[in-house]
């Protein structure tokens, strides 16, 4: 007697390629706008992802671009990392007519500078099924080399054109997206599936010879503090700047012009006259400030400190130096009410977008100064940092 038994199970569908494919989009995780210091390597400015399909995928050229002819004077070089790590695996430098065994990528616009980075076998290989976050960081040039602080918004981008790659197993070349619906040995840009290519960008930057690296609050007094009468610091804050190797004209120098603080006041009432700011270091020179915007001396206030850079306080911050600004209040009644709080706060500094200084928009405004004449002007300050609260003082 034979004895039979039949079981059925889904099988699995196998797709049948000649090559794999390689699509070239932005990362999730996005790159906020950056202060670049001259002479020194700045943050990612661009971050892309690299994912294989069908086959493993080895790069053999990345070309980048910076939207501007200015780049070519302040960037030295732009360094590719794998995320988490710390030694660059490819540099891209200026491009000439080709990168490695293609054309150089047509620039978006007719100043754009492109980098290429060209890569021996096996140095950037995206795993089959795998995805892979590239980052792009500048080294900057200093101020002896030709670099200048600038404002004007550096952009850096990559798209269609700008990658060679070939499959590590079919060890066929990948073709340019023909922007159908079937992947047949290509490189689509801007996107992680199959469709038209899509330019990759990241945020405008800045170059800068003097940077702020840092603010935070300076009183020495805990939170909880019984609010002070009469003349008294209400907000200490210290500021700190990166170390720079730009000493053309004399190192460079982040110098404070203006300031407005907001000041929570409730149920305390203030001599709207007397406020001032001075450097912490030299508490016998002060400068004037204002109620900006309303006439009332207590509430919600905005507190404006300008003119600073003529005025007889010092605001500079030298190379890796730190300074500490104090703002000061007349307190005429702590407790017009029960539940009485007084706080100093810095709000609205650390957005590019906030390109002018006004109640509404930017509440700092500083210089990068040396000892020539011009001066670069600029409206925030890159933090990860959005309120930078002082101590809260509480009524008795």
């Amino acid at each position: 007697t034979t004895d039979m038994t039949l079981t059925e199970v889904t099988g699995k569908v196998y797709v049948l390629v000649n090559q794999g494919d390689l699509f070239i989009s932005q990362a999730a995780v996005a790159t906020p706008s950056r202060q670049l210091l001259g002479g020194v390597l700045g943050d990612s400015v661009l971050r892309v992802q690299l994912r294989a399909q069908y086959e493993d995928i080895n790069v053999k050229s990345f070309q980048i671009s910076s939207s501007g002819a200015a780049a070519a004077s302040l960037v030295d070089r732009l360094e590719l990392y794998k995320v988490g790590e710390t030694t660059p695996f490819a540099t891209a430098n200026t491009a000439g007519t080709t990168c490695g065994d293609k054309t150089t990528m047509t620039a978006n616009d007719s100043g754009d500078v492109v980098y290429c980075a060209q890569m021996n076998s096996s140095q950037l290989v995206v795993p089959r099924g795998t995805t892979l976050d590239i980052l792009v960081r500048p080294r900057i040039k200093n101020d002896e080399s030709g670099a200048a602080s600038s404002s004007g918004g550096l952009l850096f981008w990559t798209g269609t054109g700008a990658v060679a790659a070939e499959g590590v197993q079919s060890s066929n070349q990948l073709t340019f997206n023909d922007e159908d619906a079937v992947s047949d040995g290509e490189i689509i840009f801007g996107r992680d599936s199959l469709g038209a290519n899509a330019l990759i960008s990241g945020n405008k930057n800045d170059v800068v010879l003097s940077k702020i690296t840092s603010i935070v609050n300076a009183s020495p007094d805990a939170d909880g503090t019984t609010i002070p009468t009469g003349v008294s610091p209400i907000g200490q804050f210290k500021f700190t700047a990166a170390t720079n190797t730009n000493t053309k004209d004399g190192t460079n120098k982040a110098t404070l012009s203006g300031v407005i603080f907001n000041v929570a006041a409730t149920n305390v009432d203030f001599d709207g006259s007397l406020f001032k700011l001075y450097n912490k270091a030299d508490a016998s020179t002060k400068q004037s400030c204002t109620i900006n915007g309303s006439a009332t001396t207590s509430g919600s206030l905005l507190v404006e400190c300008k003119g600073l850079i003529a005025s007889t306080v010092n605001t500079q911050i030298s190379s890796g130096d730190s300074v500490t600004f104090v703002l000061e209040g007349s307190v005429q009644d702590p407790n017009t009410a029960t539940n009485s709080v007084l706080q100093v706060s810095l709000q609205n500094f650390a957005s590019r977008s906030n390109q002018g200084y006004s109640s509404t928009t930017s509440h700092i405004d500083w210089e990068d100064k040396d000892s020539a004449s011009t001066l670069v002007d600029f409206k925030w300050v890159e933090s990860t940092e959005t309120v930078v609260k002082s101590t809260s003082y509480r009524g008795q």
